[in-house]
């Protein structure tokens, strides 16, 4: 029973500990995911679901979909569609690109051309009959499907990080409670301890001496 007792103890007592361990490790992978996306736009508002004509950009996971199936994009050729995007339905200069793109290095019209290709390219674009980008000459690229923001998402996959700290948390104090039971169970199974009252003996038969 002493036995039983320290584990309960012990339980109660790791609990707490065991949990705000979780905690923190969910905040840290958070924080880590978050500190490794690059700088969203500021048109899409941190976090946006956005309707193109018949793709659809998840800004807050950087995933293009068209159909229902993801696009692959490269890191540049994502800044690119992001920065069409953003000015659309306005032209986008080769300097506004360079900046968004490149960081304001010097680029020649050759590279910037090559990554127009392969978002096209990504996107199943012909540039002689376009259906998303168009290229307006001597100015620079516009993005000709509309843009329309969709609402956003249930936060289902927020609250999931909740899940594994809980569940753990759950776990214990259901281990803590079958062991309470087990001890209460035990001390109320032992019998109390009775007396036997031991008399003289006394002869009472008719030849007694």
């Amino acid at each position: 029973m002493f036995t039983l007792a320290t584990t309960l103890a012990d339980c109660m007592k790791l609990a707490p500990r065991i949990l705000k361990a979780c905690v923190q490790a969910q905040q840290g992978d958070t924080d880590r995911s978050e500190l490794s996306q690059p700088a969203p736009c500021t048109r899409c508002k941190l976090s946006a679901r956005l309707r193109i004509g018949d793709l659809t950009l998840d800004t807050g996971r950087r995933l293009l979909l068209c159909d229902s199936k993801p696009v692959a994009l490269g890191p540049l050729t994502y800044q690119l569609l992001l920065t069409l995007v953003e000015a659309a339905p306005n032209v986008v200069t080769h300097d506004e690109l360079a900046r968004s793109i490149w960081g304001g290095r010097p680029v020649s019209p050759e590279t910037i051309s090559q990554r127009i290709k392969l978002l096209r390219d990504a996107l199943s674009d012909d540039p002689s009959h376009p259906r998303y980008v168009e290229g307006v000459r001597g100015q620079g690229y516009r993005l000709l499907p509309r843009v329309e923001l969709l609402p956003q998402e249930s936060p289902a996959r927020h609250r999931s990080r909740w899940v594994v700290p809980m569940g753990i948390a759950v776990s214990f104090a259901a281990a803590a409670a079958i062991v309470f039971w087990i001890i209460t169970a035990q001390t109320r199974a032992v019998p109390e301890s009775t007396s036997v009252a031991v008399l003289p003996f006394t002869d009472l038969s008719a030849g007694r001496d």
